[in-house]
């Protein structure tokens, strides 16, 4: 079994001009089960050598609520478009380690 999940982005939402929440499901179509406060640690391919990067889940499991992050630009340059690819699209890609 694979260390890894594949994510497709299936929602974008822009909160505000600096903030979005991407919605996410299993590329499988398997069902992501998570507690509150739980994180995802993607994992972007640079050159030879693996990055990573925690997002925390802001979604609600209770609700029922589909897998989401959300971030926020903060001018630093390591947020998650500019680690994927800038910007993120509906249909893209994710690898997040399990």
């Amino acid at each position: 079994m694979s260390a890894y999940k594949k994510l497709i982005v299936t929602k974008i939402i822009e909160e505000t001009r600096d903030c979005k929440t991407i919605q996410l499901q299993s590329l499988d179509g398997q069902t992501i089960h998570y507690e509150p406060g739980q994180f995802l640690t993607f994992v972007f391919e640079k050159g030879s050598r693996e990055e990573r990067r925690s997002y925390s889940i802001s979604s609600t499991p209770i609700l029922n609520e589909p897998l989401s992050i959300t971030e926020r630009r903060d001018g630093r340059g390591d947020e998650l478009p500019q680690r994927h690819r800038d910007p993120i699209a509906m249909g893209d890609q994710i690898r997040s380690q399990r």
